[in-house]
């Protein structure tokens, strides 16, 4: 079953008619013999690698043997065009999507025949298979047509792993002869084991087996070349790095979110918009003291909520009537972004902003965006909640190019949430993801062969769990164990923390925030003025010696990581009367990783990385001992619970139904959900699952798993009874049953 994207609809249907229109017009020139091969290169003008996830052929292969433009498979099933590089030599590939479609397949075969071109030579067949794969949902082997014009097919099964590389190499696999040409739709009849004549390779594609029910598997191409791919140096050359501006990022560790609004006034989260903003005069605002505070933790980046969901203004816009401009703050001349950006500035801290873009037309939102990013020199981060539907790069692009861009703009995005807001990073914590295009990405997708360096901040609260001031609220103030912890899994996972301070109506932050905000900080401090020694260096092993046996409780490890992530697994052994013992297994290091133990007394303490993809590039391995924090959170309730429970919702018709999921949905965060018919009766069909939030399709906001379940991610506050905090299900399906067509639809939080 594939499931498209609706926003994509139009990008599609555009590729379409593109690729469509190149696809005829080869078809009709094949059949002039001086153009024999020549076509793969026309339509490969309209069709690049990159962009093979938008594309949408649907091909009845009948003429596949005949021009050599098409492979051959089942019928609507494949998606796919033959690609051909300009010049003597030839790689060709197909690009393939497959979906059970609710029944499941086996022998989607697929090939082309090259049509007097062929690879000279052949080396590798690769298989590379798009992210939006479910993995582990089919097989397939290669086919191809040898010199002598024989068909083989490989002994090498490659299993579908999502946004993998796996090669075969054609001249150390063992090949099967096929006693017949392959034939459109049917099973490969296979031989005995032969050897093929590599020398030129006349035609190619695969066999494929086990496709499951539900599951889409997506091959972004299948290439034969006369080139030797070795998947090592692959990812070593392909594997995500960071940029300049994320670099500084990382360095800097930790920031302090301000969120202030009317909010605050009215004792609520979010803005009911029930107080006279006339009447708003923060008369004790000292923006000083906020910079005061986010210097006690260490902070080096305040991220300002100049906008948040109730549309209040903080800065003297001139757009609207609702924001500082209209209070009685300084008799309508506050302007408190400006007055913030002079504060950093005299306490060499940088600005950022964050300006929602929800429940405002695109054209204000834009006026807006425009006259924060104009006024007041250029931000360190502008941050979206949630993505950005909107293009707005003409913008950031003139006023903020150099800045972070949190979870938006889709293709721009620099910087992602991790899936909650715990403050805690998800494990393991990689800072890569696979680039896939216009994607929102989430802690969910870290992979350590990623391609795009895709940082996770952890955004939370010093309220637990508020992010307004109100009164009464002291008793939520987390606990120093509680931070500190918090400390570890974020800026000692690698990521960057973003901890939130809440004004009150006077516009400073109350004393008793004060205190633990400093209380954190001095704990930050006592742990690294508590450094036993430190060593650096290249190389899988590291040893750090010291003069005599020391108390041990905290080793910190950082990659350089300019060259990306290179450690996938390590261990750290100290020396413990004369003998080495395991103390630390790990996976992730990346910019910091913070390992606490028990105080251990060692003479040495030496890195081991067990797994790496280059030489390892160690930039700090150290040692120290301080207090050691703990905290053991409740944790999530990760059970299912059922939204329907075996009833009747769809019908034989195609319809839309909207299940809300509100009640479930309680705190942001990401949930899964399953929908389940009953076994061997009827065939549950889905052509579309899209978030409805706040009344607004979100189609972003869901992301397709195996078969009909689908990963939810939620990032708005939630305020109960509030319209904005709704969460609905949108589905449009239908059940062809005889018996019984209901369903178990489920739902549980996993981050």
């Amino acid at each position: 079953m594939k499931m498209t994207n609706p926003l994509q609809t139009q990008a599609i249907r555009r590729t379409a008619r593109t690729l469509l229109a190149a696809l005829s017009a080869a078809i009709l020139m094949s059949a002039a013999p001086a153009l024999a091969g020549k076509g793969l290169d026309t339509i490969t003008e309209a069709f690049t690698p990159a962009g093979a996830d938008y594309l949408p052929l649907n091909v009845t292969p009948a003429k596949s043997t005949d021009t050599g433009y098409l492979w051959s498979g089942y019928p609507n099933t494949l998606h796919g065009l033959a690609l051909a590089n300009q010049g003597t030599t030839y790689d060709f590939g197909v690009c393939l999507d497959f979906s059970g479609g609710g029944r499941g397949y086996d022998n989607l075969n697929a090939w082309t025949v090259f049509n007097g071109d062929f690879v000279k030579g052949l080396r590798s067949v690769v298989f590379e298979w798009s992210a939006k794969s479910v993995s582990d949902n089919m097989e397939a082997q290669a086919v191809i047509q040898d010199a002598g014009g024989d068909w083989f097919v490989s002994d090498d099964v490659v299993g579908d792993m999502a946004a993998t590389k796996q090669v075969v190499d054609a001249r150390k696999t063992s090949w099967k002869r096929l006693r017949s040409a392959p034939e459109i739709g049917k099973p490969l009849v296979v031989g005995e084991a032969g050897k093929p004549d590599l020398s030129k390779v006349l035609g190619g594609g695969l066999q494929t087996v086990g496709i499951g029910v539900g599951g889409q598997t997506r091959l972004n191409t299948l290439t034969f070349t006369s080139k030797k791919i070795d998947i090592a140096k692959e990812k070593a050359r392909m594997r995500g790095k960071p940029t300049q501006v994320q670099l500084d990022y990382h360095d800097d560790e930790i920031m302090m979110f301000v969120h202030w609004g009317p909010a605050a006034w009215q004792g609520v989260e979010g803005n009911n918009h029930s107080n006279d903003i006339k009447q708003m005069n923060p008369s004790k605002l000292d923006t000083d003291q906020w910079c005061e505070v986010a210097k006690s933790f260490g902070a080096k980046r305040i991220i300002q909520v100049a906008k948040h969901v109730g549309n209040f203004l903080w800065w003297s816009s001139d757009i609207g009537e609702y924001g500082i401009k209209h209070t009685g703050y300084k008799d309508g001349k506050g302007d408190v972004v400006a007055e913030l950006r002079e504060s950093c500035e005299k306490f060499g801290i940088k600005q950022g902003v964050y300006v929602n873009p929800h429940r405002t037309t695109p054209e204000i939102y834009r006026k807006e965006l425009s006259e924060v990013l104009s006024r007041y020199g250029e931000m360190c981060e502008v941050w979206f909640d949630g993505g950005m539907k909107e293009d707005v790069m003409d913008i950031l692009g003139k006023y903020a190019p150099n800045a972070i861009y949190f979870s938006g703009p889709v293709d721009h995005m620099n910087a992602r949430w991790p899936g909650s807001e715990s403050g805690f990073s998800p494990e393991p914590a990689w800072q890569t993801v696979v680039k896939r295009p216009r994607f929102l990405y989430t802690g969910a997708h870290s992979d350590p062969d990623g391609d795009l360096w895709m940082p996770m901040e952890m955004d939370t609260t010093l309220l637990d769990h508020w992010w307004f001031w109100a009164p009464n609220r002291d008793a939520t103030i987390k606990s120093l164990d509680h931070l500190m912890v918090t400390y570890y899994r974020s800026v000692g996972r690698g990521g960057v923390l973003l901890l939130n301070s809440s004004p009150d109506t006077t516009g400073v932050i109350p004393e008793s925030h004060v205190k633990r905000y400093k209380e954190f900080g001095d704990a930050i401090k006592r742990l690294y003025a508590g450094i036993k020694g430190e060593t650096s260096g290249k190389g899988k092993t590291l040893v750090l010696k010291f003069d005599e046996p020391r108390e041990v409780n905290h080793i910190i490890t950082m990659e350089d990581i300019r060259e990306g992530h290179i450690v996938r697994k390590y261990e750290i052994d100290g020396k413990i009367d004369g003998k080495w013992q395991l103390l630390v297994q790990g996976d992730a290091i990346g910019h910091k990783r913070i390992d606490v133990l028990d105080t251990v007394k060692v003479s040495q303490l030496r890195f081991r990385a067990t797994e790496a993809v280059d030489t390892p590039l160690i930039k700090s391995f150290a040692a120290y001992e301080a207090p050691v924090y703990k905290y053991s959170a409740a944790g999530l309730d990760k059970g299912w619970k059922s939204v329907v429970d075996w009833k009747h919702v769809f019908t034989g018709k195609m319809e839309t139904h909207d299940i809300d999921l509100t009640p479930f949905i309680k705190a942001p965060g990401q949930y899964e959900v399953s929908i389940a018919q009953h076994p061997w009766v009827g065939n549950l069909e889905i052509t579309s699952a899209v978030m409805v939030m706040a009344g607004v399709e979100e189609p972003r906001k869901i992301e397709q798993l195996q078969g009909y379940n689908y990963r939810i991610t939620r990032t708005a506050a939630i305020v109960e009874g509030s319209e904005l905090s709704t969460s609905v299900l949108r589905l449009e399906g239908r059940f062809i049953s005889q018996a019984d067509n209901s369903v178990l639809i489920s739902i549980r939080q996993v981050f």
